[in-house]
């Protein structure tokens, strides 16, 4: 708490100074007929990928076919929809037309593409959910960069907030609700947690009946001086120069030194996807994502609009990267029916953790969302 008072003073000052300067696919009712049903392109079987164990996916990631078939999802399910400014957002989309449960969105955080989720949703298709939706984000995985030239392509960057939660509306909109079939409930990974809390902040009448958020990102594991310091290079470095903690090329730390999960196998095949999808990397973030985040944390924890939809958050006890209490003082303070449940022996991407880990993260989920 007192970290955060002392966050919130630091921002405060800061922009005076800167003003002043179930595991199975259930088809026993009938659901409601989906534009997507006569589509085969988008129709899939929930068992044609996984499931998996950490056993069976490293076997998989060290073979020979898992790249083909990653590939073969790609042309079939992949889409894009023109965001803010003519960029073109990509998307993945699942559709078994047995399923009964209505819709799915998934929202890939910092760095990540969609192909990263596809494990999370053929999960979801054999919960029952008929529609599952793995979004990128504007700047990063299928979607447009947005720094001209090739030597640019891998930087994670954001030219606007704002426009990030308007193509989420976007896509909401235009998308989800005109052609897959309701209940609609949405997961929201780490930033795109943050991307979250603000369309329902300006949204208080959406579709989603509830909302998961794993790892949101409300605040950065780091010292208020860390933070201040950050904020002060934003003067003198361009938005799009990197971010100077930051790596310039992708070269992912040894498993043994990793500090996103604890599953070699999960850990593994988020290198393969990028190795098999070159054109979809992120990894290095800009000045201008840095100082972009932080000011939609300043609104998003100072806004005084209660957001009202149920919502779960999921933290890591091991999480390095974002403030666990942040999370814990947002979830009572900012949501007025919220759950929070940290999850012991896991890190920061808990949606690719070891199985009894990820296994309680799906329970969880899945037990949320038939409440």
């Amino acid at each position: 708490m007192l970290r955060r008072w002392g966050k919130t003073m630091t921002r405060r000052l800061f922009g005076i100074v800167a003003l002043s300067s179930a595991i199975h696919v259930c088809a026993c009712m009938a659901a409601e007929p989906s534009p997507l049903d006569g589509n085969a392109k988008y129709n899939t079987a929930a068992d044609s990928f996984g499931p998996f164990s950490e056993d069976t996916l490293g076997r998989a990631v060290s073979g020979d076919d898992l790249s083909e078939r990653l590939a073969a999802i790609r042309a079939s399910a992949l889409r894009t929809f023109v965001g803010e400014g003519n960029v073109r957002v990509g998307y993945l989309t699942l559709h078994e037309p047995r399923g009964n449960r209505g819709t799915v969105v998934v929202a890939a955080g910092r760095a990540e593409s969609s192909m990263k989720f596809i494990e999370l949703g053929y999960d979801l298709l054999r919960m029952g959910f008929r529609t599952v939706y793995l979004l990128d984000q504007r700047g990063q995985g299928f979607s447009d960069r947005l720094i001209a030239g090739a030597e640019n392509h891998d930087k994670v960057h954001i030219d606007s907030m704002d426009f990030v939660v308007n193509d989420f509306q976007t896509f909401v909109d235009t998308i989800v609700t005109q052609e897959a079939t309701g209940p609609y409930y949405l997961i929201a990974n780490i930033t795109a947690g943050l991307t979250a809390t603000l369309y329902l902040q300006q949204n208080p009448v959406q579709p989603f009946s509830r909302v998961i958020l794993p790892s949101p990102l409300y605040e950065l594991n780091v010292t208020c001086l860390e933070e201040l310091l950050f904020r002060l290079q934003g003067w003198w470095y361009a938005p799009t120069e990197w971010a100077l903690s930051d790596e310039q090329q992708y070269a992912p730390s040894p498993f043994e030194e990793n500090d996103r999960t604890t599953s070699r196998a999960r850990y593994a095949f988020a290198d393969l996807v990028v190795r098999t999808f070159p054109e979809a990397s992120s990894f290095g973030s800009t000045m201008g994502w840095g100082i972009e985040i932080l000011n939609a944390q300043d609104r998003a924890l100072d806004s005084g609009t209660a957001i009202t939809v149920p919502t779960l958050m999921l933290t890591a006890s091991e999480d390095e990267l974002i403030d666990n209490q942040a999370v814990v003082e947002t979830c009572a303070e900012n949501f007025s029916s919220c759950e929070h449940v940290e999850l012991e022996s896991a890190r920061h991407w808990i949606l690719f953790e070891r199985d009894p880990v990820r296994d309680r993260a799906l329970q969880l989920i899945t037990e949320f969302l038939h409440e």
